[in-house]
Formats: structure tokens, sequence, C-alpha cells
């Protein structure tokens, strides 16, 4: 057994659904599973523990960010093999993948995550019942690596008063400086990763905004070449000295049509796999979701959505079908 075997195997999970996720997410930190029975661990072990095989293990959730997946490996191998904490920050527009990136890692490392929606933390001395701090004391001291998702980090910029959001950088500056006070009874700051996550759209709107390029005509930047980096950051209000702890932002495109083909496709065999049936569509049916999973900015979930409409009011139709038939017509209807 490997050395990252023998000390992270009981933090290794069995794979968590979107229901464990979601469940999670609204009662604060994951928690460890109370099962019993240790045999799971035997599917779940990393028999090579390295960067390009924890990239594999998001390649099989997320199609494209060929960048941010290989920067991500990098983090859980430096995180989990050197005992080094690296904090990252995904930015990217909604149906980008970021979140899909996190609850991969958390598939495969579930006890060793945790969850924190910024969308719902409420400040120090402020009305709420989720605090940042309470979150921290609720990931154990047992001497291993963690990883801290902080979803919707964005919403650090923006409320109802100026003076909120300020406050709440303030106590993520003193996470991420590893203020001692912060920590007590709880794990060590040294051995916390923190990976936060947001679209920051406010940002994408600006830079958006139409440009004149001769004789009056304007010109609209595709929000797939748009990038942002850590001047942007501060210039729309996030704290210098937050983005100078993390030691890689990482920008992620929208998906072109051919990545969310992609999708639609890797969809379609695990929903055959889910179903244990055969699955038959058109080629340009599957374009045209793809499409409107593009244009509505929806993106997977909306394929998903789609895909399993359809497939279910097929079988409503033909409860004992071997092989589902995706004809154009209920590709038309959707």
């Amino acid at each position: 057994m490997s050395y990252i075997k023998e000390k992270y195997a009981d933090q290794i999970g069995s794979k968590m659904t979107l229901d464990d996720v979601s469940g999670m997410k609204r009662a604060g930190p994951f928690q460890p599973s109370k099962d019993d029975d240790d045999s799971w661990l035997e599917d779940t072990y990393i028999e090579d523990f390295t960067m390009p095989n924890l990239k594999k293990i998001l390649d099989e959730r997320i199609v494209g960010q060929e960048q941010a997946k290989r920067a991500l490996a990098q983090t859980l191998y430096t995180t989990f093999e050197h005992n080094m904490a690296t904090n990252v920050m995904l930015i990217g527009p909604t149906a980008s993948g970021k979140t899909e990136c996190c609850r991969a890692i958390a598939d495969e490392f579930k006890k060793a995550c945790y969850w924190c929606d910024c969308s719902i933390l409420s400040g120090e001395s402020y009305r709420g019942d989720i605090h940042l701090s309470t979150i921290i004391k609720g990931i154990p001291d047992d001497g291993r690596m963690k990883i801290l998702f902080a979803d919707e980090f964005d919403k650090l910029l923006f409320a109802s008063s100026d003076s909120y959001p300020m406050k709440l950088q303030s106590e993520w500056l003193r996470i991420l400086d590893k203020d001692p006070s912060v920590f007590q009874g709880c794990v060590k700051p040294e051995n916390l990763t923190i990976i936060a996550t947001g679209a920051f759209s406010q940002i994408y709107q600006k830079k958006n905004k139409p440009k004149s390029i001769g004789f009056g005509t304007a010109n609209m930047v595709q929000q797939s070449d748009i990038t942002i980096d850590r001047n942007d950051l501060i210039e729309a209000g996030l704290l210098a000295e937050i983005v100078g702890r993390f030691q890689k932002v990482l920008c992620l495109k929208q998906p072109s049509l051919q990545t969310y083909k992609g999708i639609a496709d890797k969809m379609l065999r695990d929903l055959a796999e889910i179903f244990e049936r055969g699955i038959n569509i058109d080629q340009d049916d599957l374009y045209a979701i793809a499409q409107r999973a593009l244009d509505s900015g929806l993106g997977a979930r909306m394929i998903r959505s789609e895909l399993l409409q359809m497939i279910e009011d097929y079988l409503y139709e033909h409860p004992y079908a071997r092989t589902i038939e995706l004809s154009e017509g209920l590709v038309a209807e959707m």
C-alpha cells in the first residue's frame, strides 16, 4: 500500500450523488460516512497516486477545461502526497464545470472534503445561523489534510449593504492568513487547502460591453474568449490580500457547441447504463440539444434534464422496450 493509501485510505469515500452534495451543502460541511463496512475502499484506491491519474478522475466527469483539470490534479497531489496546502480559485461562467470539478474531487476524497456556501454566510455579529467560524470549527483536527470548497465565492463582492461584503472578506482573510485564533480546537491551518469557485458574472458583463470598431458598428466579445485575471478581481472589489492568498487563479472557459455535444454523448452513455437499455438518437438531434444548452446558458444541467425527460416519456409509452428510440419528434417537442 502506498503512503497516500495508507495515510488517507479511510478518507477515500464511495461515490456521492447530486443529492448527497445538495444536502451537505445546506447543512454545512461534508460529514464522514458512518458505514462500518470498509470493503468499498478496495474499489476506490488510487493505485498509482500521480498527477496524470488524478486528472483522470476529473476527465471522467468534465469534458474540456484541460488547463483547470491539470492544475487541480497538481493541487491534489501536493495536498495529499506532500502535506502542503495550496489555495485555488476557479472562475468561470455558469455551466463551465466549476462545481462539477469540486464534486469529482469530493467523490474520491469524500471524508477529507468540507463545503461552504458563501451565498448564505452571515458575518459575525450579524443575524443568521451559518457563520464562517462555524464551518471552520466543524473541520476536525486529525492530523490529515482537508479540503474546504468555498462555493459562490463571488458573493463576497455583492450584498445589500456596503459594509457587509467587506466584513465577510475580512473574515475570509483571517482564514487565508491562518490566524491561530480562528483555528482553535479544529483543523490546523497548514492542513487546509481551500478551493473557491465563483461565476463573477458582473466582471464578465463589464468585459463584454460592445466596443465600436469603425463606421459606428459594435463588436461583442464572445464570452468564451473572455479571461478574468487577478487584476480584474481586485478592480471588482475583492481585497488584494485575499487574491494574493490564492496560489492559483484558474479561469474556465464557456464550453463550445462541440464541448456540449461531447457532454451530451457522455450523458447518454451514463443514462443507458442507469436504465440498462440501449439508447438511439440521431446525431443532428443531439446537436440541437447541445445548441439549446449553449444558447440558454444552462449548460450541462439542461442537457441532462432534456435527455432524462425524453427517456422517461418514451418508457412511459413503451415500458418493456429494451432499446429507447429518441426520435426527432421527441427532441422537437422539448
